[in-house]
């Protein structure tokens, strides 16, 4: 099912004010990465990154482009496991969130 266009910008505008849902996103992640839900994990950190650092700002870090980091978190990209979790950790410094 298809999110909504005003649920989407709900959650986009929640998470650019709301710390403590990035942080239980970001958890949430670690959580459907460990299940194998790599699909979900990569959705998840594509919508923390456009809604907190930004891609430029994040792809230093990972040694990439941020046009890289960007293809590599679009929604039709076959991103390995391990790339998702390097993301997640980098994402997670960006924010000054402990890794778990």
């Amino acid at each position: 099912m298809e999110l909504t266009q005003d649920f989407e910008v709900g959650i986009n505008e929640r998470i650019q004010r709301d710390r403590a849902l990035s942080e239980a996103l970001l958890g949430e992640i670690d959580e459907t990465l460990a299940e194998g839900e790599d699909s979900v994990a990569q959705e998840l950190l594509r919508m923390l990154v456009v809604n907190t650092v930004g891609f430029a700002a994040l792809s230093p870090s990972l040694s990439m482009t941020g046009d890289e980091l960007k293809t590599a978190l679009a929604h039709d990209a076959q991103t390995n496991p391990a790339s998702l979790s390097d993301i997640a950790s980098a994402l997670k410094l960006a924010l000054g969130v402990s890794a778990s």
